[in-house]
This record gives C-alpha cells, structure tokens and sequence, in this order.
C-alpha cells in the first residue's frame, strides 16, 4: 500500500515521538537507580588505623548481573578491594567511590577518616548524647542550651598547641574523648551538639586565617559562634569568654575573614545574652561583675551595659582596677554596641604588674621588684588619694638611698586612688655613699680608675656631715688636690658633690692631726734639712704653731713657705743649722 505524501509526514512525527519517549524513558530509569550503603548510617566512617570494614551496598531498583568498581582517592590512607572491603592504613582522610561499570552515573561516595583512635561513630554519638543529658534540661530554652554546650566546650576542652599534632586533633572524636582539638575539631563538635539539638549549624572555614566557626540558625535568624576563640590559650580553665557567642557580621569582620558569599549572619538578638552575670544596670552591679571576674585571675574581664550609664560605669571600673593596683587597657577588637547596649572588654596585666601600696614597706616591695624587671627605669605604684603627698616623698628618698634620682613624677586620679608613675635615673648609682668611711672608700673606687681627673659623689647630709673636708683628705692621700668642688641639694637632704682633681702633687705626705705632724717632724728632723706635707686649710693655723713650737723645743731655727688654696694647704719646713 502506497502512503500518500501527507501521511508520510505524520508517520515520520510520530516515530520521533517514540523515539523521544524511549529515550526519556531509559534516562529516567537510570536516574532512578542509587546505591545505598546497608551497613553504615550516614555519609562518613572512621577507622583506626590498621582497622578493615567490608562494605555492604545494593542498588535500587535492583538489576540482574550489576556490577561495580571501587576506588580510594589516597590509597596510602585507606585502600579498598574488589570485595568492598577497605583498610585504613594512615592517620588522614580519603574519599571512597564505588561506582556502576554499565553507567558511571550510578555511583556513591563515602568520606573515610582514619585516625590514632578507635572511636566509632556510635561512639561519638553517645557521648554526644551523654553530655547533652548532664549539660542541659527540658526547662532550659534553645539559646540556653546552645550557651550550656558552649561553656562545657570552654571549660572542658583545650585548644591542641602541639606543632606535630595527629590528624585526629581535627575530629571531633578527640575533642570528646581527650578534650584537645584545633580549631576544625572543636567546629565540627559543636554542630554535633547542635545537630542532636536540633539547631540548624554549619561549619564555615577561612583559607586567609586556616580556621573553622560555626553558623547557627536560631528562630529563624542566623548568628556566628566560634567556640576556639572563646577557650582562648592563655587563659585560667575556669575562665570562659562569650566574645565570639550568637555575634553578628559586625562583630565578626572585626577579627576574622572569610568570603561573605558563603554565609552572613545578621541576628543581634544575644549579643549581650553570653554575657550573664557581667551584664550590669547600677553602679553595685558593675562593681560585682568585677569582683566575680577578677578573683579569677583572668587576663581579660568583660561587661556590657546601656550606653547611657557609660561614663559613671567605665570611672568606676577604673577606680576598681585602681585599688588593685593595675590600669584598664580596653581590647578594641571584642568592644561594640548593639542599639542603646555597649559591651567592653579590657585587658589585664600579669600579677608581677599590679602594685597597689597600702604602707612605706610595700612601697620599697614595689620598687625593688619592678627595677629589676623588664620596667626597665620606670617605677609605677597605685595607692590612696590620702597617701599619694607621703609615699610620694617617701619613694623619692628612697630611691635616693638607693644611687637613683625620681624627678617629678605624672599622676592620675581615679575616684579614691591615684596612679603615680616615676621614670628613674641611674646616674648616681655607683657614686652613692651612706657613711663617712663609705664616702671615702667610694673616692678611692672612683680615683682606682685611669686617668680619674673628675667624680660624682652622692651622699646623705644626715649620714655624713663634713663631705668636703673627707673628700679633700681622701684627695691628699691619693697625692692630689681639689680645684673645683661643686654640690647640689637633690632634696630630702641628699647632696651629689662633683670634684675636680690637681695633677699630682710634689708634697705628698697628708697630714690629719698634730699628732700625726709631731711624729713626721721627729722622724725627719733627724734626717734631713727638709720636711713637707699636705692638710687641710682648716688645719694650716693649728699646724704653723705647731712647728714652731718643736722647733724651739729642739732647738732649732727653719725657715717655711707654703701654698694655701680653698681645699688644700702644701707646707714646706727647711731648716737653718
């Protein structure tokens, strides 16, 4: 039978038709085909290392004579047989595929992680469970169960520090069992947790910084928590922060990086929420929040308040880390505000730095440990407003009586204390004298050095009333006199004394007392027509009369010349017979 030219066409349509029909229908059937793995729940396995486990797997819709492929993408992690069966062979992850040989479009892919440890994925999950259990209660509103597993996370866990740490520190298997991880372990626990919790999280990761958080999804508005950055390192283990808890995009780009297109968080409902008890409205209030966190010893405290009480709350924090002894330093990064509320954190220096001084004993305390720190010459000390005038003095003298001078010193007030800063000078340190025999054994210290021709003494009037007349003998003795001597009163009846030195002197032998004269003249009346010596101004009358008189006594006559200055006299005896 013959078709006419129009029913040609409508025969050729119509096999197009099936054509297209069958062909959608064979994709459709192979869309429909999936591997299901019947022997394991979820996405993901763990392994001990050197651990096995066969996988057991079917494909649905089930077909006769299917046959699969297997495959490791790091064998040297874990390997997988013609059988399913996978070992784990080194601390790592890899990524097992087991695909169809007739359509490579029916395929499954399964995340293996091998590590140290031989916790399974019920393991975790109990544990998971087990803490939730202890850590919170059916009365306790979601955020307040996020914030209870938040704090467990800080109080009982530890950031992994160790530079050769094992790939299990990134699981969440060790955080829960040995409680350290990095940044990654403590990531993927806390969506654990949030996932038992029923919590919509994800974990975000930033390549710039190598660090993973979380985003959380809460009535329906998404917050960032990074607990890593709340359980910081150096930190006391009862200490827990909240700066990075249910926070925004503002508070987060402040510190960390990461591309925004991956997820934002704009929720501002809990901003001051972690804050708790350090959240203050009176004056009382901010005052206890401060005592509570400080006998902590923690390096940082926190608090957070309506932007109206800022001025009188910060003078009062002040006036409080003032009667510790310590200046509040605010850590910029973990400050901001949210509408009418602010919250602040400061930091706090090490005990070694905080000096509060409540007497004179303290004080030298102070002193003394802070000279001998890396402080280098600067001193600070905090003490009552009433006391300021009196340690003040007190502090200058004594670090007089120690060789340094304190100039004036800067002063703050903070309510009822006042924080004084001294910058010390060293100059006088080693010319410092505290007695007579002190003065002149420091003389002769100082003249001990080559070619000495000038020198700097400090002393105390009250210790040694005649510098100058100990001074010119100690030159005398040495063979020298003083040209120039000039003294300054450096307060508290201290005086520094600055010599200058003759060259050395023809009549050498210094003479104290007439007894010492008496002595020299019979031991060298006898002995030669010439007797000189040296002595003080003071002394010259005295020492005149003297000769005069055992000249006559022994009957002799002489004849005399001297030179007489302001610090020394040079006296010459020849004799006539």
């Amino acid at each position: 039978m013959k078709l006419t030219k129009k029913l040609r066409i409508y025969f050729f349509l119509f096999s197009i038709i099936l054509l297209m029909g069958n062909t959608q229908l064979v994709q459709a059937a192979s869309n429909s085909k999936k591997i299901q793995f019947t022997n394991l729940k979820g996405q993901s396995l763990t392994l001990k290392k050197g651990q096995t486990k066969t996988l057991q797997y079917k494909i649905t819709p089930s077909l006769a004579n299917q046959k699969v492929t297997f495959s490791s993408s790091k064998p040297q992690i874990a390997t997988i047989n013609t059988k399913g069966k996978i070992t784990a062979k080194k601390v790592g992850t890899t990524y097992i595929t087991i695909k169809s040989k007739s359509d490579s479009k029916i395929a499954k892919k399964l995340k293996v992680q091998v590590t140290n440890n031989s916790y399974t994925r019920n393991d975790i999950k109990k544990k998971v469970r087990s803490i939730i259990k202890s850590q919170t209660n059916s009365s306790m509103s979601k955020v307040e169960q996020i914030k209870a597993i938040h704090d467990y996370m800080v109080l009982n866990c530890e950031y992994d520090k160790r530079s050769n740490r094992p790939a299990s520190s990134y699981n969440p298997g060790d955080l829960l069992f040995t409680k350290t991880a990095v940044c990654e372990g403590y990531a993927q626990t806390f969506k654990l947790f949030m996932d038992e919790l029923n919590v919509p999280c994800e974990i975000v990761t930033s390549l710039p910084m190598n660090h993973a958080w979380n985003r959380i999804k809460l009535y329906g508005k998404y917050y960032w928590v990074d607990v890593t950055w709340d359980d910081p390192i150096n930190q006391p283990k009862s200490f827990v922060e909240h700066s990075y808890f249910l926070i925004n995009d503002e508070i987060l780009l402040k510190t960390h990086l990461w591309d925004t297109k991956v997820g934002s968080a704009k929720g501002g409902d809990y901003l001051l929420y972690g804050y708790g008890g350090k959240f203050a409205k009176s004056v009382s209030m901010i005052e206890k929040s401060f005592q509570n966190q400080y006998k902590k010893n923690p390096t940082e405290i926190s608090f957070a308040f309506k932007k109206s009480n800022e001025k009188k709350f910060v003078a009062k924090l002040n006036e409080l880390a003032a009667s510790k002894g310590f200046e509040l330093s605010k850590s910029y990064l973990k400050c901001g505000t949210k509408g009418n509320y602010q919250y602040v954190t400061y930091s706090l220096p090490d005990n070694k730095d905080r000096s509060f001084v409540a007497n004179k004993t303290e004080l030298e305390k102070v002193f003394q440990k802070q000279l001998s720190s890396d402080h280098y010459f600067w001193v600070n000390y905090f003490c009552k407003k009433e006391n300021a005038s009196t340690f003040n003095s007190y502090f200058e003298k004594y670090a007089l009586s120690k060789g340094y001078s304190a100039g004036t010193p800067t002063m703050k007030t903070y309510g009822k204390y006042k924080i004084i800063s001294y910058n010390l000078s060293s100059q006088y340190k080693k010319a410092l004298a505290s007695s007579p025999e002190g003065l002149k054994a420091k003389f002769n210290e100082l003249y001990g050095q080559s070619g000495v021709k000038t020198m700097t003494l400090l002393y105390s009037a009250d210790q040694i009333a005649n510098a100058t007349d100990i001074l010119a003998a100690a030159a005398m003795q040495n063979g020298r006199g003083i040209t120039r001597l000039e003294t300054d009163n450096l307060g508290h009846n201290y005086k520094v004394t600055t010599i200058s030195l003759t060259e050395q002197l023809t009549k050498n032998v210094y003479v104290a007392s007439e007894e010492e004269l008496r002595a020299l003249f019979y031991a060298q009346s006898g002995k030669s027509t010439k007797i000189t010596f040296t002595c003080l101004p003071a002394n010259f009358d005295a020492f005149s009369s003297a000769i005069t008189d055992l000249a006559n006594a022994t009957g002799r006559s002489f004849g005399s010349s001297f030179t007489y200055s302001t610090y020394y006299s040079e006296y010459s005896i020849e004799f006539n017979d």
